[in-house]
């Protein structure tokens, strides 16, 4: 195997064997009450780096060799099982993705000769509203933003004006956002509480009968298709013009009915699979803090 070479912006530590376990001082640097002290020491709006004084500072509880290794290899089995968990949501992750292309096929091919709708046939794309930062309130109804979509732990800005019904988000609307960033692009049903749409997201609103599961999944791969039409990093924008030229395919509305089950299924498999996910994090850290307490 060749050498690897780092960059100025990285440390490497090397461990004394007779003294320190590697794996020990790994699971010490990841606690995260480790990564808050060095958070701690940083100012400013950006992260700075930490000097050589800063690291070589640093203190570690040094019990004897033999008890490092005791607890880096509790820690070590905790983290497996953590990491095995994540694996699995991966790949019920790509079951979702790929459950689409297994029930209809390549939407660009049309293998299975479906039905084929111009997008502007089959929905209405209604904007959200351009909301200025002084229409932001405490208080009123929050404003989907794209982070919103993105993170559902994301905070709100809030508005208690008067707008448009147009601009209201319910429950179960299924909404797609087209500008930004690529990685902003996107097509969610909203699961969050009732609120009102900023501009940069289009609430999609059949105009024929749509398991709306189905259409949420034939839609990102017309996103993904027109993403693909990009190039370099700056900020991106598919119009409504564009989108509207686009074919989605039409399939059988029962087929559309038996992938939406699927789809539930899996998604349900996924929340619990989050949740046991939490569970596993919050008990790890609590291995960690304990291990380096002196307590495991």
């Amino acid at each position: 195997m060749g050498c690897s070479h780092v960059n100025q912006h990285v440390c490497i530590i090397r461990t004394i064997p007779e003294l320190l376990h590697h794996r020990y001082l790994m699971h010490f640097i990841a606690q995260p009450s480790f990564q808050a002290y060095i958070d701690s020491m940083q100012h400013g709006g950006t992260r700075q780096a930490l000097t050589f004084s800063q690291i070589r500072d640093f203190q570690i509880p040094l019990p004897p060799l033999e008890e490092q290794r005791r607890i880096a290899a509790i820690l070590d089995k905790a983290d497996t099982v953590r990491r095995k968990r994540k694996e699995a949501i991966a790949l019920t992750e790509e079951l979702l993705r790929s459950s689409f292309l297994e029930m209809f096929g390549d939407p660009v091919t049309n293998s299975r000769g479906w039905k084929k709708i111009k997008l502007a046939d089959a929905v209405d794309l209604v904007n959200g509203r351009a909301f200025k930062p002084s229409d932001w309130k405490k208080k009123g109804l929050p404003i989907i933003r794209i982070q919103n979509l993105k993170n559902p732990d994301a905070t709100y800005n809030y508005y208690d004006g008067h707008f448009q019904e147009k601009f209201r988000v319910k429950p179960g609307d299924l909404l797609l956002s087209w500008s930004g960033q690529l990685v902003s692009f996107g097509v969610f049903i909203w699961q969050g509480t009732e609120g009102v749409l900023n501009q940069h997201i289009f609430n999609v609103r059949p105009r024929m009968p749509f398991e709306l599961e189905y259409l949420e999944f034939a839609l990102a791969h017309v996103v993904e298709m027109c993403k693909s039409k990009f190039h370099g990093i700056e900020m991106k924008h598919l119009t409504k013009e564009e989108l509207n030229t686009q074919f989605v395919l039409y399939p059988p509305i029962q087929l559309q009915t038996d992938f939406t089950l699927k789809i539930r299924h899996l998604r349900s498999m996924k929340t619990e699979q989050h949740s046991q996910q939490c569970e596993l994090d919050n008990f790890f850290n609590s291995l960690l803090q304990r291990a380096f307490r002196g307590e495991l």
